[in-house]
């Protein structure tokens, strides 16, 4: 789904899968703070990009990031920036 930015540019929405055997509460909390961080400065730097939230499933040992951006690059940079694998990015569509 495409949302508009505060400057009226269309943005994609990215879920990031990431599967993390034995992942700790902490791990995740920490992990997804350096990708907003990480994100806050891609912004910063001019590329389209809002972290929106991240969320844990313990029992699948599996997290799921949302994250609005003009490009899956973008999205990927943030993870690169932030030292945070992943599995794979999609383009969403949320509702609601």
């Amino acid at each position: 789904m495409n949302s508009l930015d505060n400057t009226g540019t269309r943005l994609s929405t990215f879920l990031v899968e990431q599967y993390w055997t034995g992942v700790t509460a902490e791990e995740f909390d920490d992990a997804a703070e350096r990708v907003r961080r990480s994100a806050e400065e891609i912004a910063d730097d001019g590329i389209r990009i809002r972290f929106l939230h991240s969320t844990l499933v313990p029992d699948e040992e599996t997290a799921l990031c949302v994250i609005e951006a003009e490009s899956a690059a973008a999205v990927e940079d943030a993870f690169a920036r932030a030292a945070v694998r992943f599995e794979r990015i999609v383009e969403a569509r949320t509702g609601g």
